[in-house]
């Protein structure tokens, strides 16, 4: 049997991601993959590529990661203030790390097909949520045995004609009404395929504290205090 770990919308926040690494790690996982939006809303932009790096978590690139490193945002703007106040703390390093980042993965495991994307396998910022018409459209038409999205924030698993849709939720910024991080353990043996949702509790405080030190939001405090939109 092989197991993998999959996270997604770190979203800059590092006691999240460390609280995540380390429960994944207990679980005897070793291969853990990124399904994008590293960086952007919180405040520790080069510690989550670094840990990532050290940890060699095989990453591909979100939305946010995008606008970031292609200067897709006005200063003038208030609402750009995370994309252009992450953007301005990158190291040259890392600003090139995300650049270079695949926008999907596809690789095989045992007899399991899978494929990684941000958004959706049209658009890096396409939502596919659960039960939506956009989810029975995609399952429908899956080359792969299993489909692995992120971007909603919301952790789901959807099965449907040995097909499986998966949604790994946010480690940096839940908005599923709890404040945990959240990411999808898979076992596979063969074809048989075992996905569940894990969530994991983190020290909300050490985040929020370092967001009121750069005087962040005060929605996007709350937001984390919460794990509410």
């Amino acid at each position: 049997m092989t197991k993998l770990a999959f996270i997604s919308d770190i979203h800059s926040n590092l006691p999240a991601l460390r609280a995540t690494i380390k429960d994944i790690r207990s679980r005897g996982i070793n291969r853990i993959y990124c399904l994008g939006d590293i960086i952007g809303y919180h405040t520790y932009t080069n510690e989550v590529i670094d840990l990532l790096k050290d940890e060699n978590v095989i990453s591909i690139k979100g939305n946010h990661d995008e606008a970031i490193t292609m200067e897709n945002f006005d200063r003038s703007r208030d609402e750009d203030f995370v994309l252009y106040w992450n953007f301005d703390r990158l190291t040259q390093e890392n600003l090139t790390y995300l650049k270079h980042l695949p926008d999907y993965i596809e690789f095989s495991v045992e007899e399991v097909s899978i494929c990684l994307v941000h958004g959706s396998p049209s658009s890096i910022s396409e939502y596919i949520r659960e039960n939506s018409a956009e989810a029975s459209i995609y399952i429908s038409e899956m080359k792969s045995d299993i489909l692995l999205c992120a971007h909603t924030h919301l952790p789901y698993i959807t099965k449907k004609d040995g097909k499986h849709l998966l949604n790994s939720g946010s480690v940096g910024k839940p908005k599923f009404g709890k404040p945990e991080s959240s990411y999808i353990e898979l076992s596979i043996d063969g074809k048989v395929i075992e996905p569940e949702i894990i969530t994991v509790p983190y020290p909300v405080s050490e985040i929020v504290e370092d967001l009121k030190r750069h005087n962040f939001p005060k929605s996007l405090i709350k937001a984390l205090e919460t794990g509410n939109p």
